[in-house]
């Protein structure tokens, strides 16, 4: 089987820039980026021109001398070898395997994002309850402090 390098980066930035009104703006990012490079079972390999490789109906099996026909016999290259991977392509327990252990890394990935969610969140409560306690102590320039929004997982 074709091995992969696979990177999972995540991400939480808060930041308050200065705007055009004297006022600043409160952004707060959560960030998941998820790599891994493709091998040419998943498709980045270039795409083979178009052949049509069946025979057609009215050729022969055999050639006159019992042998299978060229035109059989590029179909079967065609099927066993281009197709499915010849020799070298893995078997249906590693195919079952990778799928499986691809899906318990999508399970990681999700909980890891979830917990980003969690501190974007927590974040966004900290900014909210630091202009609460500044506008009520009226410090200067404290009703000028937006909310900072909490969000909802979305996926898919």
């Amino acid at each position: 089987m074709a091995s992969r390098s696979f990177v999972t980066g995540m991400g939480l930035r808060s930041s308050a820039q200065p705007s055009s009104t004297n006022s600043r703006s409160f952004v707060t990012l959560v960030a998941f980026v998820s790599a891994a490079s493709s091998p040419a079972w998943a498709g980045s390999a270039a795409q083979r021109k178009q052949v049509f490789w069946l025979p057609a109906a009215n050729v022969p099996f055999l050639d006159n001398a019992g042998r299978v026909s060229p035109a059989w016999y590029r179909a079967f290259v065609e099927a066993f070898e281009n197709r499915l991977g010849g020799v070298a392509a893995p078997g249906i327990g590693e195919v079952l395997n990778t799928t499986a252990n691809v899906q318990q890394q999508i399970v990681g990935v999700q909980t890891l994002a979830n917990g980003a969610l969690t501190v974007a969140n927590a974040s966004a409560d900290a900014v909210n309850t630091a202009a609460a306690v500044s506008q009520n102590a009226g410090l200067p320039g404290a009703d000028e402090i937006p909310p900072v929004d909490r969000y909802e997982a979305r996926y898919g």
